[in-house]
């Protein structure tokens, strides 16, 4: 396996469990743990999915009532609506 040291990219904001990733942080705010909501990115310490709160906001909700009607933060939100944007470029 040394020989594709050289090939392979570095995944920061992952997590171990027993030597296996088990979560992923791609970005401050958003995480992916197959054990919630069958790994779809969400709010980080939520169930809530970033595509839920994207699709709101973009369908004309403003985002302040999207946040206080979900319970997150503006930040929470601005995270998940980046992460959004950024997965759908």
């Amino acid at each position: 396996m040394s020989i594709l040291k050289d090939y392979l990219i570095p995944v920061s904001g992952l997590q171990f469990q027993d030597q296996v990733a088990s979560k992923w942080s791609p970005q401050p705010g958003v995480m992916l743990d197959p054990s919630l909501q069958f790994g779809e990115p969400c709010i980080q310490d939520t169930r809530i999915p970033t595509s839920a709160l994207w699709s709101l906001v973009r369908g004309g909700d403003p985002p302040d009532f999207v946040a206080c009607s979900y319970g997150i933060t503006p930040r929470e939100l601005t995270a998940a609506l980046h992460w959004e944007n950024k997965t759908a470029a």
